[in-house]
């Protein structure tokens, strides 16, 4: 379970630095380097739930 945690407070804090290219509304406002950063931290949230989930099954 304490592993859990890291993901989860990594996720929080994740979701918390970069909200502003998270909850954009349209992508059109982003430019092009923000829309490829926007790809890759979903990438590294899904990640970060698939570990979190790892770890809760492990436990």
């Amino acid at each position: 379970m304490t592993y859990s945690i890291i993901g989860i407070l990594a996720s929080i804090i994740l979701m918390i630095n970069n909200r502003d290219i998270f909850w954009s509304r349209t992508g059109k406002e982003l430019t092009v380097t923000q829309r490829n950063y926007r790809k890759f931290l979903m990438g590294v949230f899904a990640y970060l739930v698939t570990d979190l989930l790892w770890g809760l099954g492990h436990s």
